[in-house]
């Protein structure tokens, strides 16, 4: 009946007119007038049930769901015809008895019983749902857990065959420097794929860190220009090729965990290398008086395509121009999750000539870093005595 306007609109539209004149049956009903409006409209009024209880029988006929349509038949059709009745009676056309004044009462009374049993129908399927979506859940939550065990089980031990790979790689280097061209080809693509995975096995385990219930940061105070120094003169040893510059860093005194954000900006500066090779990647701090040290990585390759920028640091999201790049999509993800595990934020931009610019927002150590720019200022760290250069003090 809920698409009665679609199905059959004459009698729609009739129902529709109808309503309206029976409006007026509410104006009458404390006046005489009633009587009148009873003669003129009750008439058409059980013609119209009529009709609509045709209308049901009909469609229920069509339907392929006997019984569903069959139980809704009776409880529509046994109240209708109770109103017909009711209404015959009232105009004089059905005799008054003990049945004809009480069969619209018990029509009601049996469409109340049998609404009633629907609706407890209809919430016991529902509730049947919604248990086994639970049951589902719960299940897939379980295998959901219990691959990622698998993973971090696997990756912790892939990482101490990994280590002596790459380790011994690089004493193999040392000792065959003046061996041809071609065996040095060999264990520079043993370094790098030796690399890579170890790279990948670490995002593995950063992630599961980050996903822990448990998760939290160790956190120590850091000289952000010492830090950003060391990390840029680690990465030049492991990775010789690349051209990397700190052209900007502030003194600023930031509570950090140093091995996530570590992995953090690594991650940034090894996206660089893959996606933009040969191009200079220079990085800057900067404080600002708003409590913030804002730290650039900026790199000069063709930058990120802008139909990719707004999904590039969701987790597994690889660019439509990464086909050919290997990775698996969690640098930036996990990036963004240590910034923000260390209460900062992260952005991504590109440049109108290309070029990546990410923009890590920091909150800093007011007070250590005023401390610290004292002592630089002195020319020794305050509270301790400074040596003179053979070693005995002044």
């Amino acid at each position: 009946m809920t698409h009665l306007d679609r199905e059959n609109r004459p009698l729609f539209r009739v129902m529709v007119g109808y309503s309206v004149l029976a409006m007026a049956g509410f104006l009458t009903a404390t006046s005489d007038w009633y009587i009148l409006y009873a003669k003129v409209f009750f008439g058409p009024q059980i013609f119209l049930l009529a009709v609509l209880l045709i209308n049901l029988m009909y469609r229920g006929y069509r339907q392929k769901h006997t019984f569903q349509m069959s139980y809704l038949m009776v409880a529509l059709g046994v109240p209708t015809i109770g109103a017909m009745a009711h209404l015959l009676l009232l105009i004089g056309w059905l005799p008054v008895n003990g049945f004809t004044t009480s069969i619209f009462a018990l029509s009601s009374f049996i469409q109340l019983v049998l609404v009633a049993i629907a609706m407890a129908y209809r919430t016991y399927g529902v509730i049947n749902r919604r248990v086994d979506a639970l049951a589902s859940g719960q299940r897939a939550d379980q295998l959901a857990s219990e691959q990622r065990t698998f993973i971090t089980m696997l990756s912790h031990e892939f990482r101490t065959p990994l280590a002596i790979i790459q380790r011994s790689a690089e004493i193999l280097g040392l000792h065959l420097q003046k061996e041809p061209e071609s065996v040095l080809n060999r264990l520079s693509t043993i370094q790098s794929n030796a690399r890579q995975l170890s790279g990948l096995v670490d995002a593995f385990l950063t992630k599961e860190t980050l996903d822990s219930a448990t998760f939290t940061t160790t956190r120590e105070a850091v000289a952000i220009d010492a830090f950003l120094r060391d990390l840029i003169a680690q990465r030049q040893r492991e990775v010789p090729g690349q051209n990397i510059s700190l052209i900007q860093s502030d003194v600023v005194i930031v509570e950090i965990d140093r091995i996530l954000m570590e992995r953090a900006l690594i991650n940034l500066i090894e996206n660089a290398r893959k996606y933009a090779p040969g191009a200079a990647v220079w990085i800057s701090a900067e404080r600002a008086a708003n409590g913030y040290v804002y730290i650039r990585v900026v790199d000069e390759g063709p930058g990120i395509a802008a139909d990719d920028l707004q999904n590039v640091l969701n987790a597994f999201y690889r660019g439509r121009d990464s086909v050919k790049i290997q990775g698996v999509g969690l640098g930036l993800h996990l990036t963004k999750r240590i910034i923000e595990a260390h209460d900062g934020s992260l952005s991504v931009s590109i440049g109108e000539e290309g070029g990546t610019t990410i923009l890590i927002k920091l909150p800093y150590d007011r007070d250590m870093t005023v401390l610290r720019n004292n002592e630089n200022r002195a020319g020794f760290p305050l509270g301790y005595t400074e040596t003179s250069h053979d070693g005995e003090r002044p």
